[in-house]
């Protein structure tokens, strides 16, 4: 059975970061891959029902990656992913939550390259609700990691621990 770890977030807490990490890293009997690598644009799948953009991307990310383990950063969440019906049924999921404080998700944010446009007041003030979505949610969640005062160092090493000693491998 394929396995995927989804490195689950809002934008501005980690998961683009962590995942350059685990590329680095080459964890074993893994492919790391972060959504916006896939370079499908949201904006196309916007209007459509469903959840079409998470699937395109997600069967995108398992073509990429062929027949090895995910480790996918993504917004997609728990709740996301059971609306998401794959052609390939054999997978199994484990979801990890990055947070962080709102505050230092806002200066990530704005750290950006303007050519993304978190810089928009309204787009923050989204992002930190979906933050305190996930902190309010995190039972749904197979592990947590809150990114606000940890290197990319320690948090890379909390997943690949998760990885290693939760029976995930």
């Amino acid at each position: 059975m394929r396995k995927i770890i989804f490195i689950s977030s809002a934008c501005g807490v980690g998961k683009s970061t962590i995942i350059e990490e685990l590329q680095k890293r080459k964890v074993p009997g893994f492919v790391s891959l972060e959504v916006d690598e896939l370079g499908i644009n949201y904006w196309d799948y916007d209007h459509l029902e469903g959840h079409i953009f998470y699937k395109v991307c997600l069967e995108e990310a398992l073509k990429r990656a062929q027949d090895k383990n995910i480790i996918y950063g993504s917004c997609m969440n728990p709740v996301d992913f059971e609306k998401v019906i794959l052609s390939e049924e054999k997978i199994k999921p484990y979801f990890i939550a990055l947070t962080c404080v709102d505050e230092d998700e806002r200066k990530r944010l704005l750290a950006r390259p303007k050519s993304r446009m978190c810089d928009d007041e309204n787009f923050i003030k989204g992002q930190n609700q979906y933050n305190n979505w996930f902190k309010n949610n995190l039972d749904k969640f197979d592990y947590h990691i809150d990114t606000s005062k940890l290197t990319i160092e320690e948090s890379v090493n909390k997943i690949i621990s998760f990885i290693n000693k939760d029976g995930v491998i």
